[in-house]
């Protein structure tokens, strides 16, 4: 599956250079699709071997490409292949487990994923590099896997100052009975728990771009403010599901890392040497400064 953000769509249809150019960028990112899938593979062996889990069983896998200009993301075309995917899997399981992955809440959770793997792989900066792939359990017994890998271009006459970028996404979805039977209770917050870290780690990472001058002010605050609506959104679902009493109880436990936002000296860094610059830079910077601010002395909620 390849789409292209309507933007970007209107510019190809008036345009065979611009058409040209991005069949073969995304030629480049589909002949890299062997090596990519296979480094793919191995991370889910990877991970299966560290969850002591032996018998996935995989469900679904599928790829998709999207083409976009460097600072839009979308899901418009992408996430009903997405809800259509879980409600395929739905129907090869039975009782709450199925009731849980076709829920809205389980749908916005796993294409609020897909964004942040997908934004990931197109940052600039080195706080987002670690964040091309994930596994996460978003069901009992039920696993999603992701990866995404970007190339972009730039062509100022036919594309205007901004690069366009391919964006490579794989996804699969596997199940294990032995997990189902260990995880009964599971509960979707802590996705939610791992999404916001996501996120908040892509707002390190614009203002890492912003101070470095790799983006306009511009478009930081066009990219923040529909990560912020995200976020926004992410927190409600952890407001709902008791978050604050979720996440006293895994205090002591592996998930107690999901309560720091510095889970590295790195972010702290960027989010000091940001606000340096900010700083000196007027009252155009403002609003970047005052939102380093507020993750510095608020890393998490």
């Amino acid at each position: 599956m390849s789409c292209k953000s309507p933007s970007l769509e209107r510019v190809t249809q008036k345009s065979e250079k611009a058409k040209k150019q991005i069949e073969e960028l995304n030629k480049q990112l589909s002949d890299l699709e062997n090596s990519a899938k296979e480094k793919f593979e191995t991370k889910i062996n990877e991970h299966a071997k560290k969850a002591k889990v032996d018998d996935f069983r995989r469900l679904i896998f599928n790829s998709a490409i999207k083409t976009e200009y460097s600072h839009e993301f979308s899901l418009d075309k992408i996430a009903p292949v997405i809800s259509a995917a879980l409600g395929a899997v739905a129907q090869s399981l039975t009782g709450s487990v199925m009731q849980v992955l076709t829920s809205p809440k389980a749908i916005s959770s796993y294409s609020d994923l897909v964004i942040s793997i997908s934004e990931a792989a197109k940052s600039n900066s080195s706080a987002s590099s670690s964040l091309t792939f994930s596994a996460n359990r978003i069901a009992p017994g039920v696993f999603a896997f992701l990866s995404a890998n970007s190339i972009s271009i730039k062509d100022s006459d036919t594309f205007g100052e901004e690069a366009v970028t391919a964006t490579s996404i794989f996804y699969s979805l596997n199940n294990s009975i032995d997990d189902l039977q260990q995880t009964a209770n599971f509960d979707l917050a802590y996705l939610d728990a791992e999404l916001l870290l996501k996120f908040k780690h892509i707002q390190i990472g614009y203002a890492d771009e912003l101070a470095k001058g790799q983006i306009t002010i511009a478009v930081w605050s066009e990219k923040n403010q529909i990560i912020d609506k995200t976020i926004k959104s992410i927190k409600d679902r952890l407001d709902n599901a008791n978050y604050n009493e979720l996440f006293a109880s895994v205090k002591d436990s592996d998930s107690a890392e999901l309560i720091t936002l510095f889970d590295t000296d790195k972010s702290k860094q960027i989010l000091e040497h940001s606000l340096l610059q900010f700083e000196n830079k007027g009252v155009i910077y403002k609003e970047a400064l005052e939102n380093t601010k507020i993750m510095l002395n608020n890393p998490l909620y």
